[in-house]
């Protein structure tokens, strides 16, 4: 298992409810508020019984909220 220094850093987690391709995007505004955005393919899946995740780990320098809200 990788080390992470949670003072430091923090990891997003997106997850589909289906195994379509999924893509995170993180952007740092200048008043320090974390933007996350995702990203999937869209093709239809009845009854999908896996799911589509996405892991990234990111520095948590200048990240002061993330989406608006504050973080500790």
């Amino acid at each position: 298992m990788p080390e992470v220094d949670f003072d430091k850093e923090l990891i997003l987690v997106v997850v589909n409810d289906d195994p379509n391709k999924i893509w995170l995007a993180a952007a740092l505004d200048n008043k320090g508020d974390l933007k996350v955005l995702s990203e999937r393919t869209l093709l239809g899946f009845v009854n999908a019984t896996t799911c589509a995740y996405q892991f990234a780990l990111i520095k948590r320098e200048g990240i002061k909220t993330i989406g608006g809200k504050a973080i500790s």
